[in-house]
């Protein structure tokens, strides 16, 4: 039944991103004109590192689960890889978000 829970997140996760995107291609947003682009691309690449990250992590805790070890010696170990995991695309989601508001804003006030 966990398996099912996680899988089923998983799969709404993706849709999420998926959605994400289709929504920010409904704005229109073209970065390469701004000067913060590199930033903005830098930040996308920091995204898909984070997911990459953590499916790999999930495959490397599922593959230690299935050799006999511990739950409980699992999440001790694999707690920090978690917590650090999380340092990436915070930066990169809030570069993300607070950039791409940035450039909506200039846009709205373009068609004023």
């Amino acid at each position: 039944m966990p398996d099912l829970v996680g899988i089923t997140l998983w799969c709404i996760g993706i849709l999420f991103i998926i959605i994400s995107i289709y929504m920010l291609n409904l704005l229109k947003l073209d970065y390469k004109d701004r000067k913060d682009s590199p930033y903005i691309y830098l930040a996308i690449f920091f995204l898909f590192i984070f997911i990459l990250a953590r499916i790999l992590l999930r495959l490397y805790s599922n593959n230690l689960a299935i050799i006999g070890l511990p739950q409980d010696i699992l999440t001790e170990k694999l707690l920090f890889a978690r917590i650090f995991l999380q340092i990436p695309f915070i930066f990169a989601a809030t570069i993300f978000l607070i950039l791409s508001y940035a450039y909506f804003m200039e846009l709205k006030y373009k068609l004023k």
